[in-house]
Formats: structure tokens, C-alpha cells, sequence
């Protein structure tokens, strides 16, 4: 890693950090930028530090009088040491600072000690401009990349660091896939907990990194698969089985050379498991005979076979039972796990032992990096030879038309009329997307907004809690749950509008250019003027497509929001202070006190307003922003069109100073011939079989 990630803190794994391909241009072999938080965002992470560090403080018992669970007074512990860590690192130099100062446990101790750490924050110097939340720099060896970004990751600085990114040469980055090295979200607070959630609404594949001694335990595939991401998308995983998510998953199975070749045999050796006790008696034999005939080359290949024989054994059993989980857990859910060695890569790639370095399981996970992207890849490349370049040769075609037709009779007037109708066609096609960007609006604001109502809530835990007595509560989403029954349909009508209307929109802008076309074609132009039409209209459904991706892809996202009960939605954000001052409640007459709190923060007529106006707010921020990109790529279709139009109509001078003189008409001529071999070139490449081509 360009970055160190080391295993001594939880520190060095609170940072987001993306390893991008280099820039062109570049010519360091890394170049770093580093995002870190603004001054609010800042000090909502001090409150939560502290939060999370006084949690130890709070009443060890839950509302009946029943102590927490081991598992609950864990978390509790381990997150409170996490938060110790990060306010020691960021404020130890300061001589008030001690265990004593933020463990007060007065009357308004909390406020007054928050008070005293936002002062002191404000001294912390940052290597950038303090409102600038950007630092750049470039490293010529990965070791310089650390000690460059080991501020924001070791030193005080890594609490407030947002993310990192790392652009360098890597074959497995060459195909524009982007690498996220993503904190832990049991060890980290809400403030960081909230980072990763919304971090992974954006990613495509999240990949489940976690040691193959430990993925053969039911009880990790079960955390692993099912109880952590439960806990980001809760209602979404469990209505849809885990199909209403925007990524897919993917598992990696670390250090797969690290196993116990006694435990290996007891447990994948016999009649129905992975080895049939002949081909280990085979093998068996084989290393003894090696042995007693003093062979010591055979004999540590032959160990080194049966070493293997049990690492791919365990492989394809966590494989099966990794997946086999999972399809409890989510419909027609396919999983891809990759068990993988770094150790035998390492060891085996300099000497281009190419058998075992398949066997370290590094090539089938690259492999599988690259085919992330190379589907859009593909697409990509084929939208550029079959629509942009050609509209490209087009566009020269009309150029090279336009000289030669200087010696021809001047236009008759008909090139006006061809302008005219252009111009109705796109002042049309303008108002489409301004109609359909009102109707989109005017739903949000009928079938959504207007809709929000007032329920019931819970205290501790953020409002998330597990109990022996009464198990798992999510009251957060209790207090969404009639809001989310009752706009489900819409919600689900609204999603499904977003392609139904860009196919309509798009429909419709084609059809004034199709009637910009066949006007042309009326008025006797040339083919080309035509057939760029053609191009361009290929060219629109391509990026409009890819707009309705990013449209729906954004919409989901603010939906869960709304509806889903985890760190990063609406409602907790509503209900968290209610939450915290519930939680420092104790003694006697606690519980009343708790139900008070909340019923006061519940019932005071403000959570769903203000869930709607920032539902409102974001989703009318979307749907301004995808209307006006579909307008703009509107516009550049419209002005390339219209530069071809004034190629083809332009009136020239007749004149010995224009370019329609000898040396103007053999200079055309030249271009013209090597114009006509690039097409030619062009036309044989598409001429291959669409199934010949590859990724």
C-alpha cells in the first residue's frame, strides 16, 4: 500500500483512501490529494469523539434495571477507547488535558468540557489553508507517499482527515477502476460511521476483507454478510433481499497459506470432503518413498503439493459456505469470493512461477477488477466508433464540401430556411426538458413532500438496541415505519418515472431533429448534413442514458435517507441530541425521565418537517442538477449541429484572396485524398464481427 495501514491502531484505518490511476501528464510516480473536514464538520467530530469516549460513564443498565450484555458492554468499551485515542492524539499537548478533564461526570460537565475542546481545536495548525480542506503533493517511491500522507493518518491530524487519494501506475487501476480502502464501522463513531455509508451509496462493488481462519466461522459469515451491511441498509436488505442496494458485493478471503496442515486433514480429508483419503494416502506414500530414498528436492515438492492440497480444500470450502449464506440472505444473490495469499505472490512473482502465482489467487482477483469497469468500457468504445467518430469524419466531409462548393452558385436563399427550421427545432426541444424538469418537481412536491407525518421513538444507542429480554429494536425506524408504508408506492412510482420520462424527453428532442433533418433533406443539402444528424442523435441517447444512471442512482440514495434508520439518515440526525441527553439521564426516576425526552422530541412537531425540507432540498438539488446536464448536452447537440448547418451553407468571397485559388484548391485536394484513406480505414474496422470484439 502506498499508504501505511497498519494493524496497531484503529487510527491508521479511520481514513477513507482511494488509489486512482495516474493523471496523464503526471510525472511523479505519485501524486496525493488529501480532502480533511471543514471547521463545522470539525467540530461535530470533537462532540462525537467525546460522546464516545463518555459512553463508560453512562448508566450500565437499560430502562428495567437489567444490566448491558457482554457484547453491548464491549462495543461500549472499544468505542470509547477508539474515541480516548483520537482526543489524546489531538489534544495531549495541552496541559488541562487528562482522563480526569473529560471524565467529569458534574452537572453540565459535558457542555463545558465540549466548550474547552472546540477552543482548543482551534489552534490545531493544518498543513494547507485552513477553508481550503485541500493539501496536494507528489512522491517519487511509495515509502515518500507514506511519510507524506503519515500526517493525516498517524499524527493529529487523522481525526479530522476526510479522504485520501493516491494516484500512481497499477495494472490493476489501468481500466479506470477506483480502489477505496474503507474504515472499520465497528470501531469508529457516528461521525465516521455516517462518512462510510454515504461513501458506499457511491461505490459500485464493496469487497468484505477479512482473514480465512475467521470466514470459516458460521457465526462471521453471518456478521460478515448479513449483520454489518443490515446495519447500513436495514429496510432496504431485508424488503428486497438485498437487492435494493447500489452496490454489489464481493468477498476477500486473506492469507489463505496460513492453516494448520493436522487441522486441514482432520477436516477436509475423507469419504464426501474436499480430499478422498486414496489421494491423500497417494501423496502420502509418495513423500515417503522421497524420503527414504534421500530425495529432498521431491520430497518438499511433494509436501509443498500437499500443503496445497489442503489451502485450496479450505478455499473452496469457505467458497461454498460463503455463498451459500449469502443466498439465504438475498434473492437469486450471487457472490464472488476470492480467497487470496500475498505472502506466495510475493514470493513466487520475481522467480515467474507462473503455477503458483495463479494459486495465490492475486491474477482471478485483478481479473475480476478490471471487468468492474469493462463492460462501461466496452460500451464506451463502441459509442465512440459508432457515433462520435464517425460524426467527427462527418463534420470533415461537410468542411471539405464547403471548399469546393465555392465555385458554385451562391446559396438562393434556401440556407436561411434551413436556419429558421433549426431554430424552432431546438427553442422545441428546450422546452421538452423544461416541461418534463417541472412535472418531475411538481410530483416530488404532490406525491412525497406533503405526505410527512409524526410517530413514536427510544433513547439509547443512538436509538438502536439489542436485549435478551425484548432482542433486536430499531426505533428509529419504528418511528419512520407508517411514514414508509404509505409512500412506498410513491417513492416507487417516483423511481420509475425517471426513465420513463428521459425515454419520452428523448423521444421527443428526436423528433425535432428528425424534422430538422427531414427538412434539410427537403431543401436538397448534401447527405452528410443528414447523416451528422444521425450521429448526433446516437450521441444524445448515449449520454442521456448515462445521466438517467446517475439520476436514479442519486434519487435511491436520498431515499434512504429518508426511509432507512442507519447513521447517515435524516432521523437520526433529527433525533441524536435527544438520544445523547437521554442517555447522561440516571439514578432514580431515570426511565420517566428517558420517556419524557424523547416523547418531547417526538411529539414537538419539528422531525418530519425537517426531514421533509432536507429531503426537499437535496432532491430538489438532484433533479435541478440532472435536468440541467440533460439540457447542456441538449445545447452542445444543437451547436455542433449548427456549425455543421454554417460548413454547409457559408457563403465565401470570390476573390484571388480567397481560398478557392489553385493552391487553395490542391491544398483541399490533399486533404480530401487523406481524409478519404482515414475512412476507408474507418469503414474496414467496422466492418469486424461485433462478436470479435473483445475486453
Amino acid at each position: 500500500m502506498a499508504c501505511d495501514k497498519s494493524d496497531g491502531g484503529s487510527a491508521c484505518t479511520s481514513v477513507v483512501t482511494e488509489y486512482r490511476q495516474k493523471k496523464i501528464g503526471t510525472l511523479e510516480p505519485f501524486s496525493i490529494e488529501v480532502e480533511y473536514l471543514s471547521k463545522p464538520e470539525r467540530q461535530e467530530m470533537v462532540e462525537e469523539l467525546l460522546w464516545s469516549y463518555r459512553q463508560l460513564f453512562l448508566p450500565d443498565s437499560d430502562n428495567e434495571g437489567n444490566a448491558f450484555g457482554s457484547d453491548e458492554q464491549e462495543r461500549i468499551e472499544r468505542e470509547s477507547a477508539v474515541a480516548w485515542s483520537a482526543l489524546e492524539v489531538l489534544f495531549s499537548q495541552q496541559e488541562e488535558f487528562d482522563v480526569s478533564f473529560v471524565s467529569d461526570n458534574s452537572k453540565g460537565a459535558f457542555e463545558r468540557i465540549k466548550s474547552q475542546l472546540l477552543e482548543w481545536m482551534q489552534e490545531i495548525e493544518f498543513p494547507a489553508d485552513d477553508e481550503s480542506g485541500l493539501w496536494t503533493a507528489s512522491a517519487h517511491t511509495s515509502d515518500e507517499c507514506q511519510e507524506l500522507t503519515s500526517v493525516f493518518i498517524e499524527d493529529k491530524l487523522w481525526p479530522f482527515t476526510k479522504i485520501i487519494r493516491v494516484y500512481l501506475e497499477a495494472e490493476v487501476l489501468k481500466t479506470g477502476v477506483v480502489l477505496a480502502d474503507l474504515p472499520g464501522l465497528q470501531d469508529t463513531n457516528l461521525a465516521r460511521v455516517r462518512a462510510t455509508q454515504k461513501y458506499l451509496q457511491s461505490c459500485d462493488h464493496v469487497f468484505i476483507a477479512t482473514k480465512i481462519s475467521r470466514a470459516i466461522t458460521d457465526t462471521t459469515l453471518k456478521s460478515a454478510l448479513y449483520s454489518e451491511l443490515k446495519r447500513h441498509v436495514p429496510l432496504a436488505w431485508e424488503e428486497s433481499g438485498g437487492t435494493n442496494i447500489n452496490f454489489k458485493l464481493a468477498v476477500i478471503c486473506t492469507r489463505s497459506e496460513d492453516i494448520n496442515p493436522k487441522t486441514a486433514k482432520r477436516t477436509f480429508v475423507g469419504n464426501g470432503k474436499e480430499i478422498s483419503s486414496i489421494d491423500m494416502n497417494s501423496i502420502d506414500k509418495d513423500i515417503e518413498n522421497a524420503k527414504r530414498k534421500g530425495d529432498k528436492s521431491l520430497k518438499e515438492t511433494l509436501e509443498r503439493k500437499k500443503l496445497w492440497l489442503f489451502i485450496e480444500a479450505r478455499n473452496r470450502h469457505v467458497t461454498k459456505g460463503l455463498q451459500a449464506a449469502y443466498r439465504q440472505k438475498t434473492i437469486n444473490g450471487n457472490l464472488d469470493v476470492f480467497c487470496i495469499s500475498n505472502t506466495t505472490y510475493e514470493a513466487y512473482v520475481e522467480d515467474g512461477d507462473n503455477e503458483m502465482i495463479q494459486k495465490s489467487g492475486i491474477p482471478e482477483l485483478r481479473r475480476f477488477c478490471r471487468k468492474i469497469t469493462a463492460s462501461a468500457q466496452l460500451l464506451q468504445a463502441l459509442h465512440f466508433m459508432r457515433s462520435r467518430l464517425p460524426s467527427l469524419l462527418n463534420s470533415i466531409a461537410l468542411w471539405l464540401d464547403s471548399f469546393k462548393a465555392v465555385f458554385q452558385v451562391q446559396d438562393d436563399g434556401r440556407g436561411m430556411l434551413v436556419l429558421d427550421c433549426y431554430e424552432r427545432s431546438r427553442k422545441e426541444a428546450t422546452a421538452s426538458i423544461m416541461k418534463y424538469h417541472r412535472e418531475f418537481r411538481n410530483t416530488l412536491q404532490k406525491d412525497i413532500l406533503h405526505s410527512f407525518k409524526s410517530y413514536n421513538a427510544w433513547c439509547r444507542n443512538n436509538g438502536e438496541h439489542v436485549t435478551v429480554a425484548r432482542g433486536y429494536r430499531n426505533w428509529n425506524a419504528e418511528i419512520l415505519e407508517r411514514m414508509r408504508v404509505e409512500l412506498k408506492t410513491k417513492w416507487d412510482l417516483l423511481e420509475e418515472k425517471i426513465p420513463i420520462d428521459v425515454d419520452s424527453l428523448l423521444q421527443e428532442v428526436k423528433d425535432q431533429l428528425q424534422n430538422l433533418e427531414t427538412h434539410i433533406e427537403g431543401q436538397g443539402r448534401s447527405a452528410s448534413m443528414q447523416y451528422g444528424i444521425d450521429f448526433r442523435i446516437q450521441d444524445l441517447e448515449y449520454n442521456f442514458g448515462l445521466i438517467q444512471q446517475e439520476f436514479e442512482r442519486g434519487l435511491r440514495t436520498i431515499r434512504q435517507h429518508v426511509e432507512e434508520p442507519n447513521a447517515s439518515s435524516f432521523v437520526v440526525a433529527e433525533m441524536i441530541s435527544a438520544y445523547r441527553k437521554a442517555g447522561n439521564e440516571g439514578g432514580k426516576g431515570m426511565k420517566a425521565r428517558q420517556i419524557s425526552i424523547i416523547a418531547n422530541q417526538v411529539n414537538g412537531g419539528t422531525i418530519f418537517p425537517n426531514i421533509s425540507a432536507q429531503m426537499r432540498q437535496e432532491a430538489v438539488t438532484l433533479i435541478d442538477y440532472e435536468f440541467n446536464k440533460l439540457k447542456l448536452e441538449l445545447h452542445e447537440t444543437f451547436d455542433l449541429i449548427h456549425k455543421d448547418i454554417d460548413m454547409a451553407i457559408a457563403e465565401r468571397p470570390q476573390s484571388e484572396k480567397s481560398a478557392a485559388t489553385n493552391e487553395g484548391v490542391e491544398l483541399v485536394g490533399r486533404l480530401a485524398k487523406k481524409f478519404n484513406d482515414l475512412r476507408s480505414k474507418y469503414d474496414e474496422i467496422l466492418r469486424v464481427p461485433e462478436g470479435q470484439v473483445g475486453v
